[in-house]
């Protein structure tokens, strides 16, 4: 009887005793998990905080390759900039045409095109088109920062960025005119890609007339226009829709709705 009752506390202790462990072991565990937790919210933090302070710097900081290569969106994100300036006026049916008649025209010149898919690194100085943030004027130097001398571009990214902001095909979109300037776009590229002599202070290269006249053709956006384009981040989407106004038949040219965050007059 005394060992079977001896047996029996035994056991208890060292259930007891396993118990207890496993409790601890258990109360380790979690108290690594809640610390690995804490660490990843931190590091998400960090990248939250990190992005934010690159997504202000980006546009500052854009290169120009990168903002040919980034040309679709920076059409896509200039032409919402312009249909959130949009106000109802008499001789327009509607927000299409308005866009149409301003900056869109189906026959949209090659230099507008390229200002479109450029405004983040282009700038004016002493009445020149010159690159946002370079101190040359050099235009050998300026074409080679932003197309190179070794693949040929296209302006596809164009008709993209029509058709990701759903604009109708039929008043924005000409094939052929938008074959014709492309065709046109790639003549000028090569003969200035096949051009080995930087210009001087003197003349300019012949294979670099062509391209300079259509440089100096394009420009930049207006400064009230690129705050808008510039409000938000690469990645985030600048939506121009907004609720129609209750009477728009009455609006005026320089009228604008209260909703607006930013209000863009047409440019001439």
């Amino acid at each position: 009887m005394a060992i079977c009752k001896n047996d029996y506390l035994l056991e208890c202790q060292v259930a007891s005793r396993t118990d207890s462990h496993a409790l601890v072991r258990t109360v380790r565990l979690l108290s690594q998990q809640v610390a690995d937790l804490q660490a990843r919210v931190k590091v998400l933090e960090l990248k939250k905080d990190r992005y934010y302070v690159e997504r202000d710097q980006f546009w500052s900081k854009l290169t120009p390759k990168l903002a040919w290569k980034r040309a679709k969106e920076n059409t896509v994100r200039l032409l919402s900039a312009y249909l959130r300036s949009y106000v109802p006026v008499r001789w327009y049916k509607n927000k299409w045409e308005w866009l149409a008649a301003y900056y869109v025209s189906p026959k949209i010149q090659l230099h507008d095109i390229l200002s479109f898919g450029l405004w983040p690194v282009l700038a004016t100085r002493e009445n020149r088109t010159v690159l946002r943030g370079c101190d040359s004027t050099d235009h050998f130097h300026m074409f080679k920062r932003v197309w190179g001398k070794t693949q040929l571009p296209d302006l596809g990214w164009f008709r993209a960025a029509l058709e990701e902001l759903k604009l109708p095909p039929d008043i924005f979109i000409d094939d052929i005119h938008l074959r014709d300037v492309e065709n046109e776009f790639q003549r000028i590229l090569i003969r200035y890609q096949s051009t080995k002599r930087r210009n001087d202070s003197k003349w300019i290269p012949q294979g670099l007339v062509a391209l300079v006249k259509l440089w100096e053709k394009m420009y930049p956006i207006d400064d009230e226009v690129r705050e808008a384009c510039t409000c938000l981040g690469p990645n985030e989407n600048l939506k121009w829709e907004r609720p129609e106004s209750p009477n728009p038949h009455l609006s005026e040219p320089g009228e604008a709705h209260d909703e607006n965050t930013c209000v863009l007059g047409p440019q001439s």
